[in-house]
């Protein structure tokens, strides 16, 4: 069997700034996995792993694990280290939050799925799925614009999202 590698990126009008980075890499693995979702094996973990095991890997880069995956979590690492790469290996989803029950519904609802709450005027964007908090593993969804300016603040150099829906972006040209 073959290994197949798929990259999605988006097309801009500049080519992006090139990327420096300095030996050793610290790189920084997210992995939540909310109880309250479908499960996702550590598949995309292990080969980091395996791949970091090869001697010529070792001293040029250095791997952390984020545990628990909390958004604060990630806040306070954040504050405290300063890894070139951030890896996120999890769930995403595009849609609206609701802000009564927090609970996800699809672009096209008026209405909240869980509460009724009226939805018109929220606009949809794409989230990325944390774990909730230290004593509960069920799933808090953070903004990926929220994502993106916390890893902007802390000077994080490349960020992998390994998330569904985390390449969903909506054409507002009218």
């Amino acid at each position: 069997t073959r290994n197949v590698d798929i990259a999605r990126y988006i097309n801009y009008l500049e080519a992006p700034t090139e990327l420096k980075l300095s030996t050793p890499i610290h790189m920084l693995y997210v992995g939540p996995r909310p109880s309250n979702l479908p499960e996702i094996g550590n598949e995309e973990l292990n080969s980091i792993k395996q791949i970091l095991s090869f001697p010529e890997n070792k001293p040029n880069v250095s791997i952390d694990e984020l545990s628990p995956a909390t958004y604060d979590n990630l806040m306070d690492y954040l504050e405290e280290y300063s890894p070139q790469v951030i890896h996120f290996d999890g769930h995403g989803r595009y849609g609206v939050s609701c802000p009564i029950c927090s609970s996800m519904n699809e672009p096209e609802f008026i209405n909240c799925s869980e509460c009724g709450y009226s939805l018109s005027g929220i606009v949809s964007q794409g989230y990325l799925a944390f774990e909730k908090n230290q004593n509960s593993k069920n799933v808090k969804w953070v903004p990926s614009e929220e994502m993106g300016q916390l890893l902007h603040v802390a000077g994080v150099q490349m960020a992998v999202l390994s998330a569904c829906s985390s390449g969903t972006v909506m054409n507002n040209t009218m």
